[in-house]
């Protein structure tokens, strides 16, 4: 607990390999498990200091202790006077977690799964139409809590926020301007784009499932008719 110890050889090999597989990545940082900066940090810093510019320390609280998994990220800034006693500290700096499309879907079937003591069934993702119809329940939903805020502010019951009102502006001035008919005519459109996809994809599966029987099939049948024809 009192020591540290670095295997840089490793890690620069982890890191050599790693660019081969993903050339597009750079190091930006390292991460360590728990609540809080240790007494090692600064150590290990100094090292991933040297291989990049202004690295990034981000703590995961696998813990636990707040109910959920807490991230804080943190920069090496330094602190003193010019020319007399000088040192550095972490400062914290703010951190938002983005995914793609493909890491959205997997974790809403974990979302699905994580109050179920025994899976009785597998979890499968939902069709693209029944997303559709949970995201715009869900968008109803939070345009009811919305509505609310703002006739709360309105008629004094809810102090006003500048900074939700801003984000609010923000939100109302990236909506395209148009009317009622040419939304409609654009989400037919796009509906009838999704319907096709999906059409097309049931057939595919459907004419890889009956060439699987066909096959199957046929190699029964030679079976069979090897068995009949007499060997010479």
């Amino acid at each position: 607990e009192d020591s540290v110890q670095v295997d840089i050889m490793y890690a620069q090999e982890m890191f050599d390999l790693n660019k081969k597989v993903s050339p597009q990545e750079n190091l930006v940082g390292w991460f360590a498990t728990g609540n809080e900066v240790t007494n090692h940090s600064a150590l290990i810093h100094d090292y991933y200091a040297r291989e990049t510019k202004d690295p990034i320390h981000l703590t995961l609280d696998t813990t636990l202790e707040s109910g959920r998994m807490t991230m804080k990220a943190y920069v090496f800034v330094p602190l003193g006077v010019p020319g007399a006693t000088t040192g550095s500290m972490f400062t914290p700096v703010p951190v938002e977690v983005t995914a793609t499309e493909p890491e959205i879907a997997g974790l809403d079937l974990l979302h699905k799964s994580k109050n179920q003591k025994t899976l009785t069934r597998p979890i499968e993702p939902v069709p693209d139409l029944t997303k559709i119809a949970e995201a715009s329940s869900k968008l109803e939903d939070n345009l009811d809590i919305l509505l609310k805020y703002v006739e709360g502010v309105c008629d004094g019951s809810h102090p006003a926020d500048n900074a939700i009102g801003r984000q609010l502006w923000d939100l109302v001035q990236s909506v395209p301007k148009m009317d009622s008919e040419e939304f409609e005519r654009m989400l037919n459109s796009n509906m009838r784009d999704l319907l096709m996809v999906i059409y097309l994809s049931q057939m595919t599966k459907t004419q890889l499932k009956l060439n699987e029987k066909l096959s199957t099939h046929s190699a029964a049948n030679i079976k069979e008719m090897a068995k009949l024809i007499p060997s010479e």
